[in-house]
């Protein structure tokens, strides 16, 4: 993963936050970045 080893880390937060009137959706995934598996 190229932005894991620019910044020289091995796991990477990938998510996004969704608004739907009052409520809001937080999705989260943590990836190994040497081996691409989420977590």
């Amino acid at each position: 993963m190229q932005v894991a080893e620019e910044l020289g880390v091995r796991y990477v937060l990938e998510g996004s936050v969704r608004k739907a009137s009052d409520k809001v959706r937080i999705t989260a995934q943590l990836i190994d970045a040497t081996t691409g598996h989420h977590l």
